[in-house]
């Protein structure tokens, strides 16, 4: 196959194979290797995104938690560690899930966007789910 380029014929340095002469080798599944796994998964930067969403979510829940127990005397250390660590995990499953969805957008994991979204619901899940004990502050009666 030839093209035309500024008035001169140009031949591709690789010939052009028909489709039908693929074989159906090509076409069978087989296993990702470590490119294509971490082309799939983001790679590392979850991990990044991950790390932000703990440390915000768990720094955010922790300073709520201690200046709403501040005037009532009720903060325990208990309960601070327990509602920092369940928003920094929570934090932790939605900053990997934004990760993998914007990775999926800009082209750099395929496919990823599945994860991403699942990751995000659950993040939001467990948050909503310990929202409803971890609301109280220091409004806990003795």
């Amino acid at each position: 196959m030839m093209a035309i380029m500024n008035d001169e014929v140009v031949e591709p340095s690789v010939p052009f194979r028909a489709a039908a002469t693929f074989s159906a080798a090509h076409h069978r599944p087989r296993d990702l290797d470590e490119r294509e796994l971490d082309e799939v998964a983001g790679g590392v930067a979850n991990l990044v995104t991950g790390g932000i969403g703990a440390g915000i979510g768990g720094l955010a829940a922790g300073v709520h938690y201690a200046t709403s127990t501040l005037g009532t005397g009720g903060f325990r250390w208990g309960t601070f560690a327990s509602v920092s660590l369940t928003t920094a995990a929570s934090g932790f499953m939605i900053g990997t899930g934004v990760g993998l969805v914007g990775a999926s957008l800009m082209g750099v994991a395929r496919g990823a966007h599945v994860l991403g979204t699942s990751m995000i619901g659950a993040g939001v899940s467990l948050e909503a789910a310990s929202g409803v004990s971890g609301q109280s502050g220091g409004s806990e009666r003795e």
